[in-house]
């Protein structure tokens, strides 16, 4: 690793680890989401949609991740992902001034040939429209390496404080509070998308991609959910192609067999499919069955239209849904009532030396890793997995995973564990062969207090075609391990 890969490393990792709070209780959490216009015009991206979810880890001090997409302009697929800073001072009840810094990586649309690492430091005015909600007005620099983006800002967005009723550590407590919002399912799925008539970026026909994603739901009341969903092209056409989705659902009935009808929008793109600036909007339906133990079977599809591009297609999909509360009313080794559902959130390094070109030779990415731990038992657990390029000159390569875990307690500091893991992976020219990649990995964990490990983990991720990436994984990152309450 070279001086600038170590730099980016611990910059990263010596963040992520001030981002841990005593008390990860949803009332501390604020959600936010605005929009960075550029200044100058030096790329066929001309701005960002910003998604943030910050905790108050200090007084005034806030601390999270944020996702930043192509939203203005031509650059539909870019996609950046990190660690968000932000110290804010309050003048008043209504006024307040934010100082924000993002560290993160990622790239896309043909528009970040480099390594692909953002980095952004901004300012923001403040008003409160009431305790819970507050707008914001703010400038902002910009710059991701090995791009022509360098550039200032104008930004405008809103944040609104939730509840989602967790509480972290090895040892918790029960959250306190009372919440608006909790998290309700945790959903792997499958899906494809079926072009109506579009053509890609180059002008040729667009044919059917196939997905893998993720979504996670947020209770609303029994009838009601917002959901955020994910996913990445993993074989037919479109390799690279990603999509990042917020919406809301509503189920009709109560029964075990429930139908619904979902909206949403979000931002999508890669893969040559034509996406505009990157905004795109899905509506849709679909039935869920109840099985056993809270596990749900979802069938169902969407009309996914692009807002200034040539994307127009039908999604159908199926998913697993493991609903929190449903058929559980104990967790890991605990008395309480309330149902619960324990997790870990890791973010960190990973280092993929070795990887193979679709140009021929060899590029050693480093990549920004988030990962979250759903606990099915005591000691197995489903991951989802996400990556983007923070250097290695291969801007744009991202890489999306589920999988299955063991953890084991080798004393009261030290844990193993074991990963094997599916998904996709493109871009940034790396060959995976259409986008199907798997891999596993080792896992050492120590316990550096009750709600912070450090986390050590050696692997390997290979293309499910032959002939492409196959290389090596090696990973440091910081696991947050936290109890939601149902």
């Amino acid at each position: 690793m070279d001086n600038s890969h170590r730099l980016i490393a611990a910059a990263t990792v010596a963040v992520a680890a001030l981002s841990t709070p005593s008390d990860l209780r949803a009332s501390e959490l604020e959600l936010s989401s605005g929009i960075d216009t550029f200044v100058s015009d030096q790329s066929t991206i001309e701005g960002f949609h910003y998604f943030s979810l910050m905790g108050e880890v200090r007084p005034g001090f806030y601390l999270g991740q944020s996702v930043y997409s192509s939203a203005l302009g031509d650059g539909g697929g870019a996609f950046f992902g990190g660690v968000e800073a932000q110290k804010r001072f309050r003048f008043s009840d209504r006024l307040s001034v934010d100082l924000e810094g993002f560290l993160g990586g990622g790239g896309g649309s043909g528009q970040i040939p480099g390594d692909g690492l953002m980095m952004r430091a901004g300012a923001s005015l403040n008003y409160a429209l009431s305790e819970a909600t507050r707008l914001s007005l703010g400038v902002a620099r910009v710059k991701i390496t090995g791009s022509d983006i360098d550039t200032n800002a104008i930004s405008l967005g809103i944040s609104q404080a939730i509840n989602l009723n967790t509480s972290a550590g090895t040892k918790p407590a029960r959250a306190s509070t009372p919440y608006n919002l909790s998290l309700s399912a945790f959903r792997p799925m499958v899906y494809t998308i079926v072009p109506e008539g579009s053509l890609k970026g180059s002008g040729q026909p667009l044919e059917t991609m196939y997905l893998v994603g993720v979504e996670i739901g947020f209770a609303l009341d029994e009838m009601q959910e917002a959901y955020l969903k994910a996913g990445g092209a993993g074989a037919g056409d479109g390799e690279g192609f990603a999509e990042l989705m917020f919406g809301y659902r509503r189920y009709l009935g109560q029964g075990n067999t429930r139908l619904y009808w979902n909206a949403g929008a979000g931002f999508a793109g890669g893969g040559d499919v034509d996406t505009g600036g990157g905004f795109v909007a899905e509506v849709g339906g679909g039935v869920a069955q109840k099985l056993v133990g809270g596990l749900d079977l979802q069938f169902g599809a969407d009309l996914t239209r692009s807002g200034n591009g040539g994307l127009s297609a039908v999604a159908p999909y199926i998913r697993s849904s493991f609903e929190f509360g449903q058929g559980r009313e104990k967790g890991r080794g605990t008395s309480d009532a309330d149902a619960r559902q324990d997790w870990n959130l890791t973010m960190g390094i990973t280092s993929q030396p070795g990887s193979i070109l679709k140009s021929a030779g060899e590029a050693s990415p480093l990549l920004f890793e988030t990962a979250l731990d759903l606990f099915v038992t005591e000691r197995v657990y489903v991951t989802g997995i996400g990556q983007t390029v923070l250097s290695g000159g291969v801007g744009g390569y991202a890489v999306g995973l589920l999988g299955l875990g063991y953890e084991r307690a080798l004393s009261d500091q030290w844990n193993a564990g074991f990963e094997l893991f599916a998904g996709v992976a493109g871009g940034g020219g790396i060959d995976t062969k259409g986008g199907l990649v798997g891999g596993y990995r080792i896992e050492v964990d120590y316990a550096l207090n009750d709600t912070l490990k450090l986390s050590l983990g050696l692997g390997g991720l290979s293309a499910l075609k032959p002939g492409g990436l196959n290389s090596t994984t090696m990973q440091l990152g910081l696991k947050i391990p936290f109890t939601s309450w149902h």
